[in-house]
């Protein structure tokens, strides 16, 4: 069956794409180096929770290769593709297989502890999340134990990502980071999709992503 390109890409999934690997390597420079670098570090994080929020969002209501329930499958299908690795000929998902699928609900998890233990951690000297006040030092304390630690969890499934693509360009003849800079796939013709190009609800998505994020980190309560 011949194939074709298709535009499958929204530019607002890859501009979440492009702005999370920016703000995700920032938060981790700005991190390492510390001191008065930690202001904007706070900021990186909260650019990735209003990306987060937005994703999560898009991926209920956004175009057709964002949603959940175009590439979230059950068991027996993942298993199918993993079997399916060995075969050296590209895929013809619209968006992402049914492994990858998997893949962006773990990394959406994981940044979500991220943020959200962010919130309440500190570096025992002048740095302290914007909810710190609300818990208790030894709370925080955990918190920011949880916060690292998560780190090196999402450390891991980056690797495995970029490993990932470089499978997929060498053995499968797939480049995806070039779909992923372009929005355009080779599909099967039975696969082909239309992409819509509005503007309101991504708009009006993003706005309210960025509204929760601050409701959040302006948030006072006491436990």
């Amino acid at each position: 069956m011949s194939s074709e390109k298709v535009y499958v890409w929204d530019l607002w999934i890859r501009c979440f794409h492009w702005l999370l690997v920016v703000l995700i390597l920032s938060a981790w420079w700005t991190a390492r180096e510390g001191g008065l670098l930690m202001k904007y570090h706070m900021f990186c994080g909260y650019g990735i929770g209003i990306l987060v929020f937005f994703r999560l969002f898009w991926g209920v209501w956004g175009s057709q290769s964002a949603k959940f329930s175009e590439f979230i499958r059950g068991p027996r299908i993942v298993v199918r593709a993993i079997l399916e690795l060995k075969i050296r000929q590209p895929e013809h998902y619209l968006t992402h297989n049914p492994i990858g699928g998997w893949v962006v609900i773990a990394f959406l998890l994981l940044l979500v502890v991220q943020f959200a233990t962010g919130l309440f951690a500190n570096d025992d000297l002048f740095n302290e999340g914007p909810l710190y006040a609300n818990v208790t030092k030894l709370t925080s304390d955990w918190l920011t134990w949880v916060h690292h630690t998560n780190f090196n969890n999402l450390t891991v499934l980056i690797i495995i990502h970029v490993l990932a693509i470089f499978f997929y360009r060498v053995w499968k003849r797939e480049h995806l980071v070039g779909a992923m800079l372009s929005g355009y796939k080779y599909l099967r013709d039975k696969n082909a999709s239309k992409i819509r190009h509005g503007f309101f609800l991504p708009f009006a998505t993003l706005l309210l992503s960025i509204a929760i994020i601050c409701v959040i980190v302006n948030f006072r309560f006491n436990l």
